[in-house]
């Protein structure tokens, strides 16, 4: 499930077997529209596109297909490369250098250039399981991934480079979400032993925190306020 839009006019998306649905998030009811062409899906995203709306979606066909929230219809756009279910979809950057970053079972993450339709660069690796989930740092310059080899993994998909690793975690490595600005940018991440442990994503090193109660696996995390007052809702 995804959301975009302001007011009254905030949509929600969902996916599921072949199909995406947009819905009312203010008048709820049956859906707004179908969109059918996605495989199963597994991630979803959106972004504004001019005066509308793009939905990403990705899934077990291995591939990220691009919709046009308002008009509907088939997809605008099929990116493929990915050699496993595409798990998780971020994107950063605006017009000409938009970019989607995308998270696979088959163990990398890839940068792929919105306007050409294709991948921005060679797809790169570093886990050694499924990554199993992405969160945007800030703008979108870097990315933080979660994967089953219980680290994390921080990427700049800009300039490239090897990633920042995180170890700590016990368990696969099953949700992650990023907060803060500047000197002070955080990561919570979520196992699958019930453990969310939070991280320096500019100095790295060991957890800062740990934070525990759950007894089973952490699938979701979100997080909000702003300054020194932070929250997160696993």
């Amino acid at each position: 499930v995804t959301w975009y839009g302001e007011g009254d006019a905030r949509r929600i998306v969902s996916g599921g077997p072949r199909k995406l649905h947009l819905w009312d998030a203010v008048k709820g009811g049956l859906p707004l529209r179908e969109f059918e062409g996605a495989g199963f899906v597994r991630s979803l995203t959106c972004h504004r596109a001019g005066d509308g709306w793009h939905i990403v979606s990705g899934g077990r066909d291995k591939t990220l297909h691009v919709f046009d929230a308002v008009k509907g219809g088939a997809p605008l756009r099929k990116l493929e490369g990915h050699t496993g279910p595409v798990r998780a979809i971020t994107c950063h950057g605006e017009g000409d250098k938009r970019r989607y970053v995308s998270a696979s079972d088959d163990r990398t993450v890839r940068v792929w250039d919105v306007a050409a339709g294709a991948a921005a660069r060679p797809a790169v690796d570093g886990h050694e399981d499924d990554v199993t989930a992405i969160a945007r740092v800030g703008d979108g310059r870097r990315v933080v991934t979660a994967s089953r080899d219980k680290t994390l993994r921080v990427w700049d998909v800009v300039e490239g480079g090897a990633p920042l690793k995180l170890e700590g975690h016990e368990g696969a490595v099953l949700a992650v979400e990023c907060y803060g600005e500047g000197d002070a940018r955080r990561a919570v991440s979520g196992d699958s032993g019930g453990t969310l442990l939070v991280w320096d994503l500019d100095k790295g090193g060991a957890p800062l925190l740990k934070l525990v109660g759950h007894t089973n696996w952490v699938l979701a995390i979100a997080c909000h306020g702003e300054g020194d007052a932070w929250r997160a809702v696993s």
